[in-house]
């Protein structure tokens, strides 16, 4: 994505955070989080990404969404592995 492009998928993405997090729906919060960490691994900016990442994975820790897991775990071994 161009920097503009980025741009627009932040606000986005915080836009549906936000609503995530006042809703308090789990699942769409740690998919939100999820979104920040590829916005910033884009941006070349990984150690930001990693933070995000993780953040999404403690969200996701005590439920009972694997596959949501996997994928957060995949974007992990991406950003690990520029």
């Amino acid at each position: 994505l161009m920097m503009k492009d980025l741009a627009r998928a932040e606000s986005n993405f915080r836009q549906s955070y936000d609503i995530a997090n006042r809703l308090k729906e789990v699942r769409f919060l740690a998919e939100s989080l999820q979104g920040f960490g590829g916005i910033n691994k884009q941006a070349g900016k990984l150690d930001l990404s990693l933070d995000y990442l993780k953040q999404a994975e403690a969200v996701l820790d005590s439920t009972n969404y694997r596959e949501d897991q996997i994928r957060i775990y995949k974007s992990l071994a991406d950003v690990y592995n520029e």
